[in-house]
């Protein structure tokens, strides 16, 4: 992950690999024509506060960012306003090597986060968004597997604060 100063604005997706990206690209244009796919409406745009909260720095969304997926038979249709304050995803520092905090996954973790701090909806809905959102973003079905079961497992900590 580059690393952008106060100010500066970051999107995560320019840090991919270009076959990676492309080969992304084109499974994603292949499925927007299927409604129970979930997407997000743009790149994420983000810039980093200068700030620090537990250790991590703070982004804050530039553009809002949305999220549209299906979940239990409910389409949900989530936006992190302009102006939100995340630290992608909470991971300890010691699995920053498997799971780095702007990952792939980075725009799941800011809808997750706005669910969260918000408590919009209930906490297990709000932690199978984020596996949508990481369907969405192309992260390996193994890892979103572990970064989803730890999220339910230690998340709970996180809800509402």
């Amino acid at each position: 992950m580059s690393v952008a100063g106060a100010g500066e604005a970051y999107d995560p997706a320019a840090n991919a690999a270009g076959s990676y990206a492309d080969a992304l690209g084109a499974l994603r244009a292949a499925r927007d024509d299927d409604p129970d796919t979930p997407r997000f409406s743009a790149p994420l745009r983000v810039e980093l506060t200068g700030r620090r909260r537990s250790g991590r720095p703070i982004w804050r969304v530039l553009e809002e960012f949305r999220l549209t997926c299906r979940v239990d038979g409910f389409l949900y249709d989530i936006a992190a306003p302009v102006g939100f304050e995340t630290d992608f995803a909470s991971v300890p520092r010691f699995f920053w090597r498997f799971a780095p905090p702007g990952g792939p996954y980075a725009g799941a973790a800011v809808i997750h986060d706005h669910l969260y701090a918000n408590r919009i909806g209930a906490r297990e809905t709000a932690d199978r968004i984020f596996l949508e959102g990481m369907i969405a973003a192309g992260v390996e079905p193994w890892r979103r597997s572990i970064i989803f079961r730890a999220v339910r497992t230690f998340g709970g900590r996180g809800w509402g604060s």
